[in-house]
């Protein structure tokens, strides 16, 4: 009865894992898109961010991105 604890996740085989976003600040030269809630990023530069990882956009407005 020491408290150790034994945690099993299952996972699907055909299933990617999941990870965290990687976020930075990122400059556009173009006419880009939040994929999160569709909004057109504005401005001359630092837009809005962007996932490392996935090349997710996101606007620096938005809850999901703080």
């Amino acid at each position: 009865n020491n408290g150790c604890i034994v945690e099993v996740i299952v996972v699907d085989r055909n299933e990617k894992p999941t990870r965290p976003h990687v976020l930075e600040v990122k400059n556009y030269m173009t006419l880009t898109f939040c994929d999160f809630c569709g909004a057109m990023l504005t401005g001359l530069m630092r837009q809005g961010l962007h996932c490392v990882a996935c090349k997710y956009v996101l606007t620096f407005t938005n809850n999901f991105a703080k």
